[in-house]
């Protein structure tokens, strides 16, 4: 019976440090779970099962339980009741996860964007039918393979193919369409690389500037340019492990600005 007793306690000694030393990362677990599910559900409006079975199914985060709250436009997500993370959406920002029940009525700035007032006009300049152009040097059944070839088991969910400004192929996987919203990960550094260059082309910054960054002024961060930031070659030192601790997760689920990190 002492052995028993013994090893029953052993056993919970071992299962209390599991917890304590991974308790940290429940907060990638349900963080990142109750962002995807209020982007999906509330920006890409689509339901909280589909999302759970297309976006939240891989491990470890298929662990977390999502639920949403239509009212407040808020989703939480816990990971077997030890910890809870919520996301709410926020106007012209879009999901935003919290860290305190603060930060769900706290101030915000909203940014004023320009709307394309004409969509009927083809694309790119609107959503209207583009001119119908055949390409004769694209050879459209060796593209059209390659375009079918990105789906099947790969969780692909769009693919757009562009010439020329023309959308010479496109494909998306089932739940999805040409309207659809969805996460564009490090995709959006091209973008915000291609709006640095208009800003320069427009001659309203310089990119070889150095970065305009209080903080970095008085050591040798002040000789980083801005390009060295939108070329990922700065300098700085950055732990991008997204299975523990790191300064990648600590800014995406830990932090209040993002862009402080």
């Amino acid at each position: 019976m002492k052995i028993f007793k013994r090893i029953l306690l052993l056993l919970a000694v071992f299962v209390t440090v599991v917890i304590i030393h991974n308790y940290p990362k429940l907060n990638i677990l349900a963080g990142y779970s109750a962002k995807s599910t209020a982007t999906s559900v509330f920006l890409g409006e689509r339901s909280l099962v589909f999302t759970d079975s297309t976006d939240n199914n891989f491990s470890p985060v298929h662990l977390a339980t999502d639920a949403i709250d239509t009212i407040t436009k808020s989703a939480t997500a816990s990971v077997f009741g030890l910890l809870t993370r919520k996301a709410i959406i926020r106007e012209g920002l879009g999901s935003v996860l919290t860290l305190s029940k603060a930060d769900e009525n706290s101030p915000y700035l909203t940014p004023k964007r320009t709307k394309n007032k004409n969509k009927a006009m083809p694309y790119p300049l609107g959503d209207g039918p583009q001119k119908d152009t055949v390409f004769t040097n694209v050879d459209y059944e060796k593209l059209n393979t390659a375009v079918r070839s990105i789906f099947g088991e790969r969780k692909s969910r769009a693919i757009v193919v562009l010439y020329k400004d023309q959308i010479i192929a496109e494909k998306y996987s089932e739940g999805f369409h040409k309207d659809s919203k969805i996460l564009g990960w490090s995709m959006t550094k091209s973008v915000l690389s291609t709006v640095f260059g208009v800003l320069e082309h427009q001659q309203k910054i310089q990119l070889q500037d150095k970065a305009p960054i209080a903080s970095w002024q008085n050591d040798p961060r002040k000789e980083i340019t801005i390009h060295n930031l939108l070329q990922m070659n700065s300098g700085l030192e950055w732990d991008e492990n997204y299975d523990e601790i790191s300064d990648a997760t600590k800014m995406l689920f830990l932090e209040r600005d993002m862009t402080k990190m």
